[in-house]
């Protein structure tokens, strides 16, 4: 990340830290939890949330930057009544406003939109895959038991 504490210390890159974890470790976290999918799913979303947010609060800590702080407030205003001149300000910006309609057009012309569309609708189609097995009560390939 060339040295850059701020992004070192992003939602981003905690959340990518905690699906890594969760991943690397995902045998060992299944032995903890009941043999239920559906709870699992609740677990892992649970733990990557809460894990996110406590290793960007740390890194953030251990590093010493809080130059992102009014992006935490920007998240804190959207979902309470928390107001300041930060967040009032960041919200009357054009960059917060509505998509403009040229900007899905130039999204396709550079090929961005078709090819997150493709990957959403891949990911979509296994999360649906999964559901319809635990649906059925069997248990999705990959799952450990």
């Amino acid at each position: 990340m060339f040295g850059n504490a701020m992004l070192l210390c992003s939602y981003y890159a905690s959340s990518l830290a905690v699906i890594w974890g969760l991943v690397a470790f995902r045998s060992r976290f299944c032995a903890y939890w009941p043999r239920s999918i559906a709870y699992s799913w609740v677990a892992k979303g649970t733990v990557w949330l809460l894990g996110t947010i406590v290793l960007k609060f740390v890194a953030s800590k251990l590093l010493g930057v809080a130059d992102d702080a009014h992006i935490s407030n920007l998240l804190k205003s959207k979902f309470t009544n928390y107001k300041d001149f930060d967040t009032l300000m960041y919200t009357c910006a054009v960059e917060f406003d509505f998509m403009e309609i040229e900007t899905p057009l130039r999204y396709t012309k550079t090929l961005l939109l078709p090819v997150t569309a493709c990957i959403f609708s891949v990911i979509v189609s296994r999360t649906l895959k999964e559901l319809l097995c635990l649906l059925k009560g069997k248990i999705p390939e990959g799952f450990d038991e």
